[in-house]
């Protein structure tokens, strides 16, 4: 199977793996074959299932793509889990500022803390934040959302003025599980205020070769996840979320490990140093195999695209 190849792959298994598919199918992806839990070198296309079984009632077919001319057999990986998005409406962690992994609370219909993934802006000034689509329910505009200095009472920072999980995006599709959180004065003040999370200094681009060396600034724990990789391919995943019901991520990033924690929904994927960070993805939720994100880059020509502003990394 050549990358050349992959385009077709993931669309003829998007096909045949779709919500409540009869072979329990609940993600696939590009990546390196893995038997008896050991990494090959090899590329498949990997399906994951929540119980892989010996003898299913039905069995995850073959691909049959270009008129017979290139056949795909996936291979089967049991992960235990649905996938879930990192929502929490439990009391959320300390809020210690604005910044790349900061915590912050989207006071929706449904409440929901989560993370920054990175501040944005027109210019020398931060105006914006960057943050996943699913913490802010269906279709609710102008959600407001709060956020507090360290040691400060949690007050409005800004509201939600962009949502591209809402409706698919013309350019690629699909919808994206990001969101656009416009700042006002206090919002500004306190991201100006604030010095911590990984300096995001540019972005890698999704087009990038897999493999790449990752880590996560936890909301939740205020700290970096253990380093990982990404995947060598591009991921599909069904997730799930009480205010949206089932809804399908395409093309995102997936990591080689489990590395985030329920609400850190939004905060940052990226790569290198905390004081030297390229930004790889926004974080969506995880599985029992990995975590996964949304491409930051892609993100953010969508956000640009839509509003008309020139945002970038602050």
């Amino acid at each position: 199977m050549r990358k050349s190849d992959w385009p077709h792959v993931m669309a003829a298994a998007r096909r045949k793996f779709g919500p409540a598919n009869p072979y329990g199918v609940c993600a696939f992806g590009i990546d390196r074959k893995v038997t008896l839990g050991r990494t090959l070198s090899a590329r498949a296309l990997n399906v994951y299932v929540v119980h892989k079984h010996p003898k299913p009632e039905r069995v995850v077919p073959t691909l049959v793509l270009r008129g017979g001319r290139l056949r795909v057999r996936p291979d089967v990986i049991g992960v235990g889990v649905q996938p879930r998005v990192h929502e929490a409406s439990q009391i959320g962690p300390p809020m210690l500022g604005l910044y790349p992994g900061a915590v912050i609370h989207a006071h929706g219909r449904i409440s929901q803390f989560g993370g920054v993934a990175s501040l944005l802006g027109v210019g020398n000034g931060p105006s914006h934040l960057l943050t996943a689509g699913h913490l802010f329910p269906t279709n609710q505009r102008n959600v407001e959302v709060l956020a507090a200095l360290r040691g400060g009472a949690p007050t409005v920072v800004g509201a939600l003025v962009t949502n591209l999980l809402d409706a698919p995006f013309a350019d690629v599709g699909h919808a994206l599980d990001v969101a656009l959180v416009a700042l006002n004065a206090d919002g500004i003040r306190i991201a100006r205020q604030s010095q911590d999370g990984p300096q995001l200094k540019g972005f890698i681009g999704s087009d990038a070769d897999g493999g790449i060396d990752v880590s996560a600034f936890l909301s939740t724990a205020h700290d970096c996840s253990r380093a990982t990789t990404t995947l060598d391919g591009p991921l599909d995943a069904h997730m799930q979320s009480p205010a949206r019901g089932v809804y399908l991520v395409q093309q995102v990033v997936g990591t080689r490990a489990v590395i985030t924690n329920p609400g850190d929904s939004g905060t940052i994927l990226y790569n290198g140093s905390l004081s030297a960070a390229s930004a790889v993805g926004v974080c969506v939720g995880q599985f029992g195999a990995m975590s996964i994100f949304e491409p930051f880059d892609r993100a953010l020509s969508a956000l640009r695209a839509r509003t008309g502003l020139l945002l970038d990394l602050i």
